[in-house]
């Protein structure tokens, strides 16, 4: 399954799918997504990181 089909993707589909690096990703975290926690493991919905691409009224 390709990582933009999937609802969520983990740091390293998110990095890909973003372009960016690791920290700045969780920059992004920090500041303007939300992160979802499996265990140890981090992922991100999709719409979130797409969003980011959209103007803001």
């Amino acid at each position: 399954m390709e990582a933009t089909a999937k609802e969520y993707l983990n740091v390293h589909e998110a990095r890909a799918f973003l372009g960016v690096s690791r920290s700045f990703l969780y920059r992004l975290k920090d500041e303007r997504l939300t992160a979802y926690a499996l265990g140890k493991k981090t992922y991100f919905k999709r719409s979130d990181l797409e969003s980011l691409f959209k103007p803001k009224n």
